[in-house]
Parts: structure tokens; C-alpha cells; sequence
């Protein structure tokens, strides 16, 4: 738990080709997730979504000096084991939802929302962990907002806090959050906007809100 010398240099074993077909190595993972008739799109969407999240949850602890993505850029064919993460190759093209999500991951300002439970109820109170990291040498400060945005981008309830992580630096934060009187699916966002930066740093979970909810711990 100590070892900070040691890299982190494989840690997503998601893989799909560039299509969206899983790999040799993943299309039980994808069966297990989405069932067998997921289109090539789902699963893209999906791949982007938690490699974004166990990007966010390794730098977060802090339990390694590096974190690294796995074959950014390799050979990619039918029958491959692995494949990168380009939508085409030729003019270095990636693929958006792995843009979207690992920009934010690997920001110098990390935001990591420790949440992954599948639904919540309508007027539920919950307290929700955000962790921290800062990987700039210089400290940061700032505002955290917790929100929860419907899939349109509207938000339907927020809190915030203000945050400083000295440089090279890390801490969690415990916000309180009413969920609303809503149901659907909903998006729950961390953002971290730091003082002098337009851009925020954004820690995204999905969320369905529902009365009667059987509680959490399924799949997303």
C-alpha cells in the first residue's frame, strides 16, 4: 500500500475494435454488461464511460507514482487481443466517447466521484464522496459542484463547497445532496472549477431515479 515507486501501466482490460466488436479478450465482459445484442455504439459508449471512471479511482488513491493507458495506439484487426482507441487511424481521429471522458480523467486537477450505485430514489438523502488530487506542484483552489443534470444537460438540483489541495496534494470531500422529487435518468456531476481556469474538471456517474428503487449495487 506504500509502493508509490511502482507505475500503473494496464489497468482497463476493456478493449473493443474500432467498430465497437469486442476483442478475444472482452466479449463476455460486454455480454455481462449489455446482453448479447448491444450494438457496436453501446458498447463504445460504455468502454469510454468506466475507463473514464477507473482512470478517475486509481489517480484518486494515490497508490501509485504513474497511471497509465493501456496501448494507446496499436495494431487493430479482427481476432486482436487488444486495439487502440482511435475512430480512424490514418488522421489520428479518436474515438468521442473516449475523448470525452479520459480528457477529464487525466486533467492535472483530479476529480474522482465515489459513486457507483445504479439508482437512487426520488427525495433521498445521501451524502456523496468526492476525492481529490492535484498533481500540479503549485496548490489549488476553488469551487466543487455536485449536481444532478438530466440527460438533456438541465439541472434539477445542485450544492457546492470550495475546495485547496496544496501542491501535489489530495483530499475527499463529503458533500450532503437532496435528490428531487424526479424520476428518469439522470446524470450526477462533480465538477471542480478551479480559480483563474474557465475549464472545470468533471467526475460524471449516471443514474436512474426511480420511487421504489430496489436498492443499489447493480449494474449502471
Amino acid at each position: 500500500p506504500t509502493g508509490h515507486a511502482q507505475v500503473l501501466n494496464e489497468c482497463g482490460w476493456l478493449w473493443l475494435l474500432r467498430d465497437g466488436t469486442p476483442t478475444e479478450l472482452t466479449g463476455k465482459v460486454y455480454s455481462d454488461l449489455l446482453g448479447a445484442n448491444a450494438t457496436g455504439q453501446e458498447r463504445l459508449t460504455l468502454y469510454g464511460y468506466l475507463l473514464g471512471g477507473l482512470t478517475e479511482f486509481w489517480r484518486a488513491h494515490r497508490n501509485h507514482a504513474g497511471v497509465l493507458h493501456f496501448v494507446y495506439l496499436t495494431s487493430c484487426y479482427p481476432g486482436a487481443y487488444t486495439c487502440d482507441n482511435f475512430q480512424d487511424v490514418v488522421n489520428l481521429k479518436l474515438e468521442p466517447h473516449f475523448a470525452d471522458y479520459i480528457h477529464e480523467a487525466f486533467k492535472p486537477l483530479g476529480v474522482s466521484l465515489n459513486f457507483w450505485q445504479p439508482a437512487l430514489k426520488p427525495e433521498e438523502h445521501r451524502r456523496f464522496v468526492v476525492m481529490m488530487v492535484n498533481d500540479d506542484a503549485d496548490p489549488a483552489g476553488g469551487r466543487l459542484v455536485l449536481s444532478l443534470e438530466s440527460e438533456a444537460g438541465q439541472v434539477v438540483a445542485q450544492t457546492e463547497t470550495g475546495f485547496h489541495l496544496a501542491g501535489l496534494g489530495q483530499q475527499t470531500f463529503d458533500l450532503d445532496f437532496r435528490v428531487p422529487r424526479v424520476e428518469g435518468q439522470f446524470v450526477l456531476k462533480a465538477a471542480a472549477y478551479k480559480t483563474g481556469v474557465s475549464e472545470p474538471t468533471i467526475s460524471r456517474r449516471k443514474v436512474r431515479i426511480a420511487a421504489g428503487s430496489a436498492p443499489a449495487g447493480g449494474r449502471p
